[in-house]
């Protein structure tokens, strides 16, 4: 009874955790990237996320993610499923998973912190696709020590091995406190410009491709098609035809980099009737030939 008394709340561990949060830089760079010695992990890098300044915008990646929710409410759509999450809550994206974060009608702030990491072992994280999770105490714990260590990276020589420890440990824990699985769920309550948004969103990113998604969602909501285009694009700021080649451009890079698919099948995979069509979209949206693009990502170019 006394050892429990002495744990830490909850409060105080959220306490804790967001004033390193507050030594954590904003930017992506990755400039504190480090890949400890003896796990499968590499790469590891932690930054943070805050509102949407232009926007959201479709990622595919070629690594793993972790999306934690620290603070707010902040919506997610991946691979087509939305996931609603508020403090404490996070999702694992895999690599190859198209994601982006999405507005929320009530323009709410959210504070999010990622992980980025690499492993070759994607296998032992496929349990966790498209599952919402949502942190314990022990995972509180074990991400303070990651976040602790990871601030002193240049000053600590066996930090990186310390970090790395700490995500295989938190990873390790996520199994037990995953919640159910993420759903196409009707948005409930009535519409709004972020509602309607947000179920576009998750018809135009499925696969394969939902026919009239517009129609289907002017007909729920009792709108029309021609309405929804003009608040697709205030939202997104974007018209629906630059979401698509956005969506489309981010699969080919991702699989002219990840996969050993030629560029024919790589062009059917992406929509497209063959390679002549995919190529002249591919130098026109990529500012390269696909071949070239992937000759380039293959000798370690940024892509």
């Amino acid at each position: 009874m006394a050892a429990d008394r002495q744990k830490p709340s909850e409060k105080a561990l959220w306490s804790r955790l967001r004033r390193q949060l507050d030594r954590i830089g904003f930017s992506s760079a990755r400039n504190l990237a480090f890949s400890p010695h003896g796990l499968p992990l590499r790469n590891i890098h932690v930054f943070r996320r805050g509102e949407m300044i232009s926007g959201p915008v479709l990622n595919l990646h070629s690594c793993c993610m972790l999306w934690i929710c620290c603070s707010g409410f902040g919506f997610l759509l991946v691979d087509g499923a939305r996931f609603e999450l508020t403090q404490g809550e996070g999702v694992l994206i895999l690599p190859g998973q198209p994601h982006m974060r999405l507005p929320d009608e009530k323009e709410r702030s959210v504070h999010w912190l990622l992980i980025r990491f690499e492993t070759e072992d994607t296998g032992a994280l496929a349990h966790l696709r498209n599952t919402r999770f949502r942190l314990s105490g022990e995972n509180l714990n074990v991400l303070s020590l990651l976040l602790s260590h990871y601030v002193r990276l240049r000053e600590e020589p066996h930090a990186e091995n310390i970090c790395g420890s700490a995500l295989q440990l938190f990873l390790d824990l996520l199994p037990g406190n995953s919640v159910e699985p993420a759903g196409l769920l009707p948005t409930s309550g009535p519409g709004g410009a972020a509602a309607y948004v947000r179920e576009l969103c998750e018809l135009l990113m499925r696969e394969p491709p939902v026919p009239d998604p517009f129609q289907q969602v002017a007909a729920r909501w009792s709108v029309t098609p021609e309405y929804l285009r003009v608040v697709f694009r205030r939202q997104l700021g974007a018209t629906p035809g630059v979401f698509l080649r956005r969506k489309k451009l981010n699969l080919a890079q991702h699989l002219l980099s990840n996969s050993d698919l030629a560029i024919s099948e790589i062009a059917l995979r992406c929509g497209f009737s063959g390679v002549y069509s995919f190529s002249r979209f591919f130098r026109k949206h990529g500012g390269l030939s696909p071949r070239a693009y992937r000759k380039n990502a293959q000798s370690g170019g940024e892509n």
